[in-house]
């Protein structure tokens, strides 16, 4: 399930060039005993989880020799300080440190629904983020000498380093954060790029899309709710959506006569990477495309002029 995830997570990383960039997962530790999650039972609280998950990667300096980024991947609700309220917000999605490829720095973390490929995105940016990656629209981070930063590219533009869902650029990082990362990768230097571990996990050709059927993921968004259907469906640009429907009758009476009303309730999700939308055509990062004719990259995939970020992913 991780490399298929990450097979995801690798196409958005795709446009980087000189150097190229592959996450390639090299381990999984799955929690017997909750060691890093800081939070009340069922959350994860971002800012305080994150600095126990640098202080135990700290403390196991072996373990994670061969790692670029470690990664904490749950399945709580991941939350975070909401500053104009002070309360805690549900909003989160997951944290982590700009610009912490190889250092000590190097941890993230975020939320995943599992079996259903929710955190693709939440790993993408998280780790755009690790790669050196500000937000759209910030500027340069002040750990990095001569850091490019996101001033010139709007927040609102929707790419994948902002928080705006609108749209098929969602799936893909800004010019500034491709800039960002080719920049802070080769401030780190070949020293970080070299492939330590021989162990490396993979599945070849598989995407979220192969994996799941549409209506199991609406389903999960209507789980109590009967007649539940999916569709999936092409917008504007051949834009991939999957809709959700479900149906209610409901019965009432009217000057002593009986009546009955069909309302149905719709919801449009995301398509996943390889979802089938067409003859010999596939949904890749939101967009309804010809199926690629080569085949598809393995997250283990290596080539000799490519810089890649290894993962260990951490699961709760």
């Amino acid at each position: 399930y991780i490399c298929v995830t990450l097979n995801s997570v690798n196409l958005r990383f795709k446009r980087m060039k000189e150097p190229k960039v592959r996450l390639m997962l090299v381990g999984v530790e799955k929690n017997s005993v909750e060691t890093v999650r800081w939070g009340q039972l069922g959350y994860v609280h971002d800012s305080n989880t994150i600095l126990e998950l640098r202080y135990y990667a700290g403390n196991n300096t072996v373990k994670f020799q061969d790692a670029d980024v470690l990664f904490y991947l749950t399945g709580h609700d991941v939350v975070t300080d909401d500053e104009k309220t002070g309360k805690i917000s549900s909003a989160g999605l997951g944290i982590a440190y700009v610009s912490g490829l190889c250092t000590k720095f190097f941890v993230g973390l975020g939320e995943d629904s599992a079996g259903y490929y929710t955190g693709v995105g939440t790993i993408a940016h998280e780790i755009g983020h690790l790669l050196g990656a500000q937000h759209d629209g910030e500027g340069p981070a002040r750990s990095v000498l001569g850091h490019p930063g996101a001033a010139n590219c709007p927040f609102r533009d929707g790419y994948l380093m902002s928080y705006v869902r609108d749209g098929p650029q969602q799936h893909q990082f800004s010019n500034c954060s491709l800039q960002q990362m080719q920049y802070v990768i080769a401030v780190r230097g070949d020293t970080c790029w070299t492939v330590l571990s021989k162990k490396r996990l993979y599945s070849p050709g598989k995407y979220p899309g192969t994996q799941l059927t549409l209506l199991a993921r609406c389903k999960k968004l209507y789980p109590d709710k009967l007649n539940v259907t999916a569709a999936l469906v092409l917008g504007n640009n051949s834009e991939c959506k999957v809709r959700c429907e479900h149906r209610v009758t409901k019965e009432f009476y009217k000057e002593q006569r009986l009546y009955r009303a069909i309302y149905t309730y719709r919801s449009e999700l995301e398509a996943l990477d390889y979802t089938t939308c067409g003859e010999r055509k596939v949904c890749i990062q939101g967009v309804c495309r010809p199926r690629p004719t080569r085949k598809p990259s393995l997250t283990t995939s290596i080539t000799n002029n490519s810089a890649r970020p290894k993962t260990v992913v951490q699961l709760q």
